[in-house]
């Protein structure tokens, strides 16, 4: 069953990897679609995880500012503040490899 709390359910690991692999293709709507999805399954602290991993990607590859707008429409404060957590780690990381 999809709303169980439990991080690592064999549900919950598939979600992940259609979310990255979604990612890695350049889908980022459909893996933030996925994310949004799993934090109301999840709750607000383990699906906030899985905001936090779309948002990252999403930012890493230089889409901070659609990346922001989606988190935008994040009303609870603990999912949102680990999904702009997310989105300064991609942010970071691509200014990074930028600067070398």
């Amino acid at each position: 069953e999809l709303n169980d709390i439990r991080n690592g359910t064999p549900q919950q690991e598939l979600l992940q990897h259609l979310m990255d692999a979604f990612a890695a293709t350049g889908d980022f709507e459909t893996s933030a679609k996925i994310a949004l999805r799993r934090e109301k399954d999840m709750g607000p602290w383990l699906g906030g995880f899985a905001l936090r991993s779309a948002a990252r990607a999403q930012a890493e590859a230089g889409q901070l500012e659609s990346t922001l707008k989606w988190i935008g429409g994040i009303e609870d404060p603990l999912p949102r503040s680990l999904a702009l957590a997310g989105a300064a780690e991609g942010a970071s990381k691509r200014a990074r490899h930028l600067t070398k």
